[in-house]
Order: C-alpha cells, then sequence, then structure tokens
C-alpha cells in the first residue's frame, strides 16, 4: 500500500489498506450504479511495488510493471 485502481468508467482511487479500498470500491458502486452498467471489474493501476521477505530477513523490492508479471511474482514469492 498504498495501491491506485480504476473504477468501470476510469476514475482512479488511492487506497492505503484492504479496508479502504473495499470502502471506496463500496461507496462507488452504490453513487454509480444507479446510472451505468455495473458489471465491470475494477482494475489495478501499474506499477506497483511489492515488497518480500527472504529466507535471511532481508526485503525483496520488486516494481510489478502488469497483471502478467503481478501473478508471477505472486507464484514465486506467496503462499497459497
Amino acid at each position: 500500500y498504498p495501491i491506485t485502481f480504476e473504477a468501470p468508467n476510469g476514475d482512479q482511487f488511492t487506497g492505503n489498506s484492504e479496508e479502504e479500498i473495499m470502502l471506496l470500491i463500496e461507496e462507488w458502486y452504490s453513487n454509480n450504479c444507479n446510472t451505468m452498467e455495473c458489471d465491470a471489474d475494477f482494475e489495478l493501476v501499474f506499477p506497483i511495488t511489492m515488497q518480500f521477505e527472504d529466507d535471511q530477513g532481508g526485503i525483496i523490492t520488486i516494481t510489478i510493471q502488469s497483471e502478467v508479471m503481478l501473478e508471477e511474482i505472486s507464484e514465486q514469492y506467496c503462499e497459497d
């Protein structure tokens, strides 16, 4: 965090926690779904920066440039 994401209509929001992001999304849907179709999802705005701890306790910082790269890095560094 922070993470920037884009609403279906192109509005961008930045959240500093999962809870804040969920509140922003819920507020957007409640304010906009009466006037437009709301089947589309919110999308992350790239690049994003992620940090992981290595086996020795050091921090690895990676800048993620795309959804594909996010999936690859998540598979490599995140447990199920």
